[in-house]
């Protein structure tokens, strides 16, 4: 989105919605001044999309809504890419809603297992008719997936054993970012685990401090230099062991790549 349509879809936001709009911006302020409190720079280190694939970039989603409440198509290819890079990749993803992710990893997974919400937990939440409708739209075509239903903010992690590759995507205010970070290191991580957290940045240059200050604030400092923005996405990785090549966001970023995209779309 271009920086003009992010100004014209605030305004529309600001004044179809000014308490909710207000809200989220005086939260994403208030953490901003907290991470610097806390003496962390305002944003993650970003690494090069090629360099995090070794040069190699060639991804193909088989499903994707190209809808609302979801990631982008470079969010998924990274997940994709990360799991097909993994012998007999063991995926867990926190808040699924329609299973584009789900689907497009599984593929190229050993196993998925997907913590999300009940249809009786969205009811409460107060989740539109229409998403209730969509939810899990896609699971019936995974086979190699286990999907439990329940609240990550309440679940007890220490049941679930360790993962390869793990997906944060549910609750994305500071308390609920921090809870599934503090869990999933606690719990489900091994040497080699890759965590992955959708939605670090509101668009793929702009950072959602609240975020980022739960992710902080959810692992262990001795392991923040491990932590990287990709580039041209709006996740955050932890990827242990390795050292890449990094520089700090400085929007407008000038492209240094470009993608080749071929769209396909079919009824469902």
């Amino acid at each position: 989105m271009t920086p003009k349509k992010i100004i014209i879809e605030s305004l529309k936001w600001m004044f179809t919605d000014p308490i909710r709009f207000f809200k989220n911006y005086n939260r994403n302020v208030y953490y901003k001044k907290q991470i610097v409190k806390n003496n962390f720079k305002t944003q993650l280190p970003t690494v090069d999309l090629l360099d995090l694939f070794d040069g190699t970039f060639n991804v193909e989603l088989n499903k994707y809504t190209y809808l609302e409440n979801t990631s982008t198509v470079i969010d998924l290819a990274i997940l994709k890419a990360l799991a097909q890079n993994i012998t007999d990749c063991n995926y867990f993803e926190i808040g699924s809603l329609r299973g584009e992710s789900l689907f497009n990893v599984s593929e190229v997974s050993k196993h998925c297992t997907s913590l999300t919400l009940s249809h009786g937990q969205m009811k409460q939440f107060n989740f539109k008719p229409s998403l209730l409708k969509s939810a899990n739209l896609f699971n019936s075509d995974i086979k190699n997936l286990t999907v439990i239903e329940d609240n990550s903010l309440t679940f007890d992690f220490s049941k679930l054993g360790k993962f390869d590759l793990i997906f944060i995507d549910g609750d994305h205010t500071y308390e609920g970012v921090k809870s599934d970070t503090q869990n999933v290191f606690k719990h489900l991580i091994h040497d080699d685990t890759i965590i992955v957290w959708h939605d670090y940045t509101y668009y793929p240059e702009t950072v959602r401090h609240e975020v980022l200050a739960g992710i902080l604030d959810g692992i262990p400092s001795s392991h923040h230099k491990h932590l990287y923005h990709v580039s041209n996405a709006m996740v955050a990785i932890y990827k242990p062991h390795a050292k890449f090549r990094s520089s700090m966001l400085d929007f407008p970023t000038v492209p240094n790549k470009v993608f080749k995209v071929k769209v396909e779309a079919t009824s469902l």
